[in-house]
């Protein structure tokens, strides 16, 4: 049994902090500006600066630690010679057998990028699911994709060596 792992691209990285850094910036310059007011005005307004600085600075800095914590507990596809299995520390959230496995394809937009698969009539025969529905919704791709599953963040060579199990 193989095991392919997902990865964090450096530009995917690059880009959230760019994006969330704005926010920050305003967070932590609102947080700053608040220490030299007057006492009474703090009194009044005190709270309200510090949360709206505290909120800002999550705002700008949420997406970036969710893509640490990724590459930290990063998706595993554990491929076997009848089927591959969707792991995530340790743990399966899904098997899909090889014979239900229509096609594979690698998917890049601006924000993401994966293996799409396209899975066999009646789909719901096609995937077993190890975890509570609610959270295999995430890789359902129907609602954003024309695939009926996405792998996030696994790159093309993952996507080849997938190829050749399959």
């Amino acid at each position: 049994m193989d095991t392919l792992r997902s990865s964090i691209s450096k530009e995917l990285k690059q880009k959230t902090i760019k994006r969330g850094a704005p926010f920050a910036l305003c967070g932590a310059s609102l947080l700053l500006v608040a220490a030299f007011l007057p006492l009474s005005f703090l009194k009044s307004f005190g709270f309200a600066l510090f949360a709206i600085s505290c909120i800002l600075i999550a705002i700008g800095l949420v997406n970036y630690r969710r893509l640490l914590y990724l590459e930290l507990n990063y998706f595993e596809l554990q491929v076997g010679e009848h089927h591959m299995t969707f792991c995530q520390k340790g743990r399966s959230i899904f098997t899909v057998e090889h014979t239900s496995i229509q096609k594979l394809e690698f998917k890049q937009t601006q924000a993401h990028y994966g293996i799409e698969v396209w899975l066999l009539p009646p789909i719901q025969n096609s995937v077993r699911v190890h975890i509570p529905k609610r959270k295999f919704r995430l890789f359902l791709s129907k609602w954003k994709y024309e695939s009926d599953l996405f792998l996030p963040f696994f790159t093309e060579k993952s996507l080849q060596e997938l190829k050749k199990f399959v």
